[in-house]
């Protein structure tokens, strides 16, 4: 089985067991605004922006690494 599959498989099996064990509720709460959300959502959401964040970032630095190499020649 190539490694960067059994990452992702491992990764996804601690992420269902973080979801599972914690379905309480908590507070968020940043200046004026304040929501009560279960710690699960709270988890889910915050993979789901640093996979988007993530992904964002490797785009753009693939891109200047291109920019720059064109530049120099």
């Amino acid at each position: 089985m190539p490694v960067r599959f059994t990452l992702i498989l491992t990764a996804f099996l601690v992420l269902f067991l973080i979801v599972l064990g914690n379905p309480a509720a908590v507070t968020l709460q940043f200046l004026f605004w304040r929501v009560q959300m279960r710690l699960y959502e709270v988890i889910l959401a915050s993979v789901v922006f640093g996979i988007v964040f993530t992904y964002i970032y490797l785009g753009h630095w693939k891109y200047l690494r291109k920019v720059r190499g064109k530049r120099w020649d």
